[in-house]
């Protein structure tokens, strides 16, 4: 997704520039854990299951807002079983969580080059984004449950 944004034009105005950029950072981001996810064996399935239970959502209760069906649901979670990362009742296990933190970290880390290249001007860059993402919070334009902002 990243790549293909970047083949857009960009847009003449401040708002649609600042639009643009947050969703090249979105979506470099989310290459970067699609490519961790592939690192580590993952269908998106199974990757959503994994998720939802490394932030708390029962079972399929954010897998299912997806499209996934019911079966494929149950085939991720019993694959997850298979692994070792979930146990009989369905919670992650300690393996579990260290390889959904492990795919985490190598996400993180896929952004490194970004960052970097931001400098010295980051710290001010997160203050402004911080009061931003304030702003929408408190007009309801996005999730208030940071575990829906965080499963996407």
């Amino acid at each position: 997704m990243f790549g293909a944004l970047r083949e857009l034009a960009t847009p003449d105005d401040a708002y649609g520039r600042a639009w643009r950029a947050s969703e090249l950072v979105r979506e470099h981001r989310g290459d970067g854990h699609t490519a961790a996810r592939v690192a580590s064996g993952l269908d998106v399935v199974t990757m959503n299951v994994l998720t939802e239970r490394w932030l708390g959502f029962p079972v399929g209760q954010y897998s299912a807002t997806r499209g996934f069906s019911p079966d494929r649901i149950d085939a991720a979670v019993a694959g997850l079983r298979r692994r070792g990362w979930l146990d009989a009742l369905g919670d992650l296990t300690v393996a579990g969580r260290e390889a959904r933190e492990q795919i985490e970290a190598a996400t993180d880390r896929s952004q490194d080059d970004l960052v970097g290249a931001l400098g010295s001007e980051i710290d001010e860059l997160v203050r402004t984004a911080s009061v931003v993402s304030e702003a929408v919070l408190s007009a309801r334009a996005a999730p208030a449950d940071a575990r829906k902002r965080a499963a996407g």
